[in-house]
């Protein structure tokens, strides 16, 4: 388990490019970038930047980590059997 800054800009950070947004209140929900134009779910967007820095900080310690749990970057099982109803339909299940 990695320890984050509890200040961290988790939410206010664009996920994708970097970019921080000067003020944001917390009633803010959806929020696009300034910057690259993405959308951004505030909670979504702050739990990515959360795994990013926890990454980062684990391989900073000499650590080796798995960023998407044995999955491709777009969701889909190396071993498609056990995902189950997830597998994307029409992929070869090997």
């Amino acid at each position: 388990m990695a320890r984050i800054d509890q200040w961290f800009i988790s939410s206010k950070t664009c996920h994708a490019c970097g970019y921080k947004a000067e003020s944001m209140p917390l009633r803010v929900r959806l929020w696009q970038c300034a910057d690259c134009g993405i959308y951004h779910d505030r909670d979504v967007n702050a739990a990515l930047n959360i795994k990013r820095q926890g990454i980062l900080k684990l391989k900073s310690e000499g650590l080796s980590v798995s960023a998407h749990q044995g999955l491709r970057k777009f969701g889909v099982s190396r071993q498609p059997e056990k995902m189950g109803s997830l597998a994307l339909s029409g992929e070869e299940q090997s």
